[in-house]
């Protein structure tokens, strides 16, 4: 029995697995104690009991870790007494163990967390100085007063960190952002917000400088902001090269203008040309168009150039002409007038022969006839030395003419070769044109403005191809004309050359007629014996008359027919004229 009761107080004491050392020792002790008590009283037995009881509440609240636990001073039993004064130790012992070994726990834990502590340290600079290599960092209070500020900050600032710890964070306000701006800023960081973006500051030198930046707010254990901590990067460069891009972007904008500009302008100037007028001259200064522009400008200077000799030349012909003209008009007047006068002295002569029939009679009316004879004879000669002065004159024009005609009809042919090379320009900036068109496809969007650039000069090479096939059908007029009034030159001035020997031939028997009459008058006296001879030779001359009147009237046709060539040359130079005056030379 009262092993069982003391078993039920003590070995639910010791079950804890922590102590099962200890409750190993205090049942041995116990088991001891117990034998003893068996052979006491009943009385003491109960009181033994009691402090044994006592003694393993004590064991159990050791063994629940209440190692502070003492059994109380035990009267009776020495045996009891000394046990619990050995527990009372053995608790003392037990306690400075689990001190020391929570103290030995706490130490390794300790250390473990001061070298972990060290690690985060470690790993915690190592950022820090990432970060301060890479960051401008700052700390200010809620009032915006500088509280912290890393090398970054002062390196870009220019302020040193004693200039900075203290002052506002305004006072690298650089103007830039409105009120608006700030207000905006502080309205977002004082509601708990984060706040990204990128500011401009100013250096204590006063330049200027730019940072991406983020501000956000630092709480306490209460949900309060007490700080602002602030990560900036330095963007200056990235600010400066988008604002060069947009600076190169405004400048290549300008020179697409200026160029388009350039371009309508060159437009105009070939609109210009292509409608006659050869004074234009494109002013272009781009590199590109500037080629198209010389070769523009030579093609113009150059129909120019054919423009003007062809204008001269026309007026020369047109000139010699009418010069021609009024030789041919001057020289048929002269004829008829010779005509009429060789017919009054036909029918002179035929008095004369009529006269000489009565010479008998009319002597001395002989001789005076044979006189004033002999004076138209001379007057005869001297109109035939001025037909013949006229007609030496108008081969000489005729000569001349023919020799501009062959100058023209030479300036036709450059102009034909002129005309070909400027076709082959044409076909050559149309081939140019469409490269360029395909090369411009291959650029894609970029190439789209010169594509319509390329495809403007393609459309201008094929005018001027069309006006140079105009230029060529007008100048192959111009020398079918040619050659056809140098064949009637030469027509007229082989006619001019028989005039003249028909009217020296006419001198050479007016100089007979003189010579004749002359006789005549000598040999008025022998007038009678004479007269079958006279009549002879009036006849003669009458007949000589009639070839000279006849003559002298083909000369007056042919004269008429240069005339009427010339003025059909004059059509044609004035055809020509009419065609070159369409084009503004001056």
């Amino acid at each position: 029995m009262w092993t069982n009761l003391l078993l039920q107080f003590t070995i639910p004491a010791f079950q804890s697995s922590h102590f099962s050392f200890a409750s190993g020792i205090f049942t041995a002790l116990l088991a001891g104690a117990v034998v003893p008590i068996l052979f006491k009283s009943a009385k003491k037995q109960e009181n033994i009991l009691q402090q044994i009881a006592l003694i393993s509440q004590a064991i159990e609240e050791i063994a629940n870790g209440k190692f502070n636990t003492r059994i109380p001073q035990l009267q009776g039993n020495d045996f009891v007494q000394d046990l619990a004064e050995n527990i009372n130790q053995m608790a003392v012992k037990f306690e400075n163990q689990i001190t020391d070994l929570n103290n030995q726990k706490a130490a390794q834990k300790l250390q473990d967390l001061t070298v972990e502590q060290a690690r985060l340290l470690q790993e915690i600079e190592n950022r820090q100085h990432v970060l301060d290599e890479a960051a401008i960092v700052s700390e200010v209070d809620r009032k915006g007063n500088i509280t912290f500020v890393n090398d970054k900050f002062c390196e870009i600032s220019g302020y040193s960190r004693e200039e900075l710890i203290g002052q506002n964070h305004r006072l690298v306000n650089s103007g830039y952002h409105s009120e608006e701006f700030f207000k905006n800023f502080w309205a977002t960081i004082s509601s708990g917000q984060t706040w990204k973006g990128e500011i401009n500051n100013r250096r204590k030198d006063g330049s200027f400088y730019w940072v991406d930046s983020t501000i956000a707010p630092i709480f306490d254990e209460k949900g309060k902001i007490v700080k602002y901590i602030g990560i900036r990067f330095d963007i200056t460069q990235q600010k400066e090269a988008t604002a060069r891009l947009e600076k190169l972007a405004n400048e290549r904008k300008n020179e697409t203008d200026c160029l388009m500009q350039q371009v309508l302008e060159l437009s105009r100037e070939i609109n210009g040309a292509a409608k006659g007028d050869l004074t234009v001259k494109a002013q272009v200064d781009n590199e590109i168009l500037g080629t198209i522009a010389d070769s523009f400008n030579y093609l113009v200077g150059s129909l120019r150039k054919v423009a003007i000799d062809i204008q001269n030349a026309t007026d020369q012909v047109n000139q010699a002409t009418k010069v021609s003209v009024g030789d041919t008009t001057e020289l048929a007047q002269q004829a008829r007038s010779q005509a009429s006068q060789i017919e009054a002295t036909l029918r002179q002569l035929e008095r004369m022969v009529a006269s000489i029939k009565e010479v008998s009679e009319a002597a001395k009316r002989a001789e005076q006839v044979a006189q004033q004879a002999a004076k138209r004879a001379e007057t005869g000669g001297k109109a035939v030395d001025l037909t013949v002065s006229a007609i030496d004159r108008l081969r000489e024009t005729i000569a001349e003419t023919s020799e501009m005609m062959k100058c023209l009809g030479e300036g036709s042919r450059q102009i034909g070769k002129i005309v070909t090379s400027i076709s082959d320009i044409a076909s050559q900036t149309n081939l140019l044109a469409l490269n360029a068109t395909i090369e411009a496809a291959r650029a894609g969007e970029q190439g789209k403005g010169f594509a319509v650039v390329a495809e403007e000069v393609r459309k201008l090479a094929k005018r001027s191809a069309s006006a140079t096939e105009e230029i060529y059908q007008i100048v192959h007029t111009i020398q079918d004309a040619i050659s056809r009034v140098m064949g009637a030159m030469e027509s007229g001035n082989q006619q001019v050359v028989e005039g003249t020997q028909i009217a020296a031939a006419a001198k050479t028997n007016l100089i007979a007629i003189i010579e004749v009459s002359r006789e005549i008058n000598g040999l008025v006296e022998n007038i009678t014996s004479a007269s079958k001879k006279q009549t002879f030779s009036a006849e003669e001359i009458t007949a000589t008359v009639k070839r000279v009147n006849a003559i002298s009237t083909t000369t007056a046709q042919k004269s008429e027919e240069v005339t009427t060539s010339l003025d059909g040359l004059a059509v044609v130079v004035n055809k020509l004229q009419s065609s070159v005056a369409n084009f503004c030379s001056q």
